[in-house]
């Protein structure tokens, strides 16, 4: 008879605990997910955190962390701390999938009123705006019996990478890059009656430069600093199509992404001396079907980090023909706006706008996506 009596008690302590799990398990359960830093470049390592915490009694044998992230994102190695009463085994899956995507899963076992924080090193090889809003959750009871809950978390976690950038004396260098004059000498002419300060001596400044006043004072070799005197503003316009018979995605992934970096290269270049830039592509911004780059000409810190960021949410698929991106910027062209147009290619719409916009006034420069590029090796070329 005890026999009976303990397997209908183990049969009662089995649907009980279910039971327990099941209605007490996500209670006082809280996630958190995040990227240190958050801005980055190219290239550069990111740390993905990742923090659980049960702030109940009830212990959670295991708990499932799932979240589909882009596969750009190169996960490496972890680190786990845990607080002092959590004694959980943890591990990370990350799973390749069809396209552009990989699920990341984190499994967790806590304690009662434990935390555990889990750390991963994470590679961003590649420009983007990687946004991960939410997280799947899914947790068990202890004998794995019961049927497996699975809840959705918003975790609002953001990396953005800024494209890669290149000398800009590297891509002036490459004179087969330019037709006509090279744009960016006019752009930017040093005026010798505006002197904003000294600087060190780099050995490329004429001796006429050199302030013996400062040099004596720090015994090091200084030179004046001239201001710039500009009245151009530059419009940097990418075109993503490899050849006019193209529609919807890029067909040289490569190509166009060292487009974007010439183009923030440059647009970098120039803020930084003075110069108003503004940015456009025919390229479509992400989670938005229709809408186009577009930043007015501007000058400043804050515009160099507006072109970064919207480099990095640019999907590379087409909005519209860059020959009509042309046609649309037309209206804005006059003698004080130029446009460097880093193109792969021209057609004949595209070399009407051109005649256009030059008859307008402005004046118009052609940049190759192949400056300073090995299209074999993807490499800038030394």
């Amino acid at each position: 008879m005890w026999i009976v009596t303990l397997f209908f008690s183990l049969i009662l302590v089995a649907v009980l605990q279910m039971w327990i799990f099941s209605r007490f398990g996500f209670k006082r359960l809280t996630y958190r997910r995040w990227f240190t830093p958050n801005v980055v470049n190219e290239g550069d390592t990111v740390t993905m955190s990742e923090t659980i915490r049960n702030e109940k009694l009830l212990p959670l044998p295991w708990v499932r962390i799932e979240a589909g992230i882009s596969t750009n994102l190169v996960f490496g190695t972890q680190q786990n701390t845990a607080a002092a009463s959590d004694t959980a085994q943890e591990t990370l899956q990350t799973s390749s999938q069809a396209g552009a995507r990989q699920y990341h899963r984190s499994i967790f076992s806590l304690g009662p009123y434990s935390t555990v924080t889990r750390r991963h090193k994470v590679t961003c090889p590649r420009r983007g705006y990687y946004h991960i809003k939410s997280v799947a959750i899914t947790a068990g009871d202890l004998l794995g019996l019961g049927k497996n809950r699975t809840r959705e978390m918003e975790t609002d976690s953001l990396v953005v990478v800024y494209p890669k950038t290149i000398p800009v004396s590297d891509i002036l260098n490459d004179k087969s890059s330019f037709t006509g004059d090279v744009v960016v000498r006019r752009w930017i002419v040093e005026d010798p009656f505006m002197i904003r300060g000294v600087r060190a001596y780099t050995g490329a400044e004429p001796y006429n430069r050199i302030n013996w006043k400062a040099t004596a004072k720090t015994g090091e070799l200084q030179v004046h600093d001239f201001d710039f005197t500009s009245d151009i503003r530059l419009m940097i316009v990418v075109n993503i199509d490899a050849s006019a018979e193209q529609w919807g995605a890029a067909l040289d992934e490569d190509r166009a992404e060292h487009a974007l970096s010439l183009a923030a290269s440059v647009a970098q270049y120039a803020i930084e001396n003075g110069v108003e830039t503004g940015f456009s592509t025919n390229a479509r911004i992400l989670d938005d079907q229709e809408s186009i780059a577009y930043i007015e000409p501007r000058s400043g810190g804050t515009q160099i980090t507006e072109i970064f960021e919207t480099i990095a949410k640019l999907s590379l698929a087409r909005v519209i023909s860059f020959g009509t991106l042309l046609q649309n910027l037309s209206a804005q062209a006059s003698s004080s706006l130029d446009l460097l147009l880093i193109t792969p290619y021209t057609d004949e719409l595209i070399d009407r706008q051109i005649q256009a916009i030059r008859a307008a006034g402005s004046h118009v420069e052609l940049l190759s996506p192949d400056a300073v590029y090995s299209p074999v090796s993807g490499e800038v070329a030394q």
